[in-house]
């Protein structure tokens, strides 16, 4: 994110804002290069950045905030009210449990899938795979399945 990230990005609490604009994200590295993974801890709605290397011409907020309306318009076309919305811009200090435990089931997912591909004498591509792999994945919070993409929209319906 760059060395200027946290002197020049305020911190907020989670808390304090609607959790359908927390965003948690992890790193995950592929022939050594890093990529960027993203989740929304409310609705597990996920999608990657990279690869990832800082340009010191453009703040990563900004690389954030395109990277996430570029995926939102995937699947939800109230893209541009949602960002309208935004109530606090920063970086979350604290983590979620939740987000964090997705986040790492889905870097297990892609080392599953690197290791199995390298088997068949393949590479894996990202950010092309990881756009195949998630982009219909079900997953559950407390026993509930759901696909993250409706759950989003749903959450953003029960907003207005």
């Amino acid at each position: 994110m760059g060395k200027n990230f946290h002197k020049t990005t305020p911190k907020v609490v989670a808390e304090k804002i609607n959790p359908l604009y927390c965003w948690y994200g992890d790193i995950y590295y592929l022939d050594r290069k890093k990529y960027l993974i993203f989740c929304n801890a409310k609705t597990r709605v996920i999608f990657m950045i990279g690869p990832y290397q800082v340009d010191n011409k453009i703040h990563f907020m900004n690389i954030f905030h395109d990277q996430l309306k570029k995926h939102l318009s995937k699947f939800f076309a109230d893209t541009e009210n949602y960002f309208e919305k935004v109530e606090d811009i920063g970086y979350l200090e604290k983590p979620d449990k939740g987000a964090t435990a997705f986040l790492n089931r889905v870097k297990e997912d892609l080392n599953y899938s690197k290791a199995y591909r390298k088997s068949e004498g393949n590479q894996m591509k990202l950010p092309e795979d990881f756009e195949i792999m998630f982009e219909r994945y079900p997953t559950s919070i407390k026993g509930k399945f759901f696909f993250p993409e409706d759950r989003f929209i749903e959450v953003w319906g029960n907003l207005k």
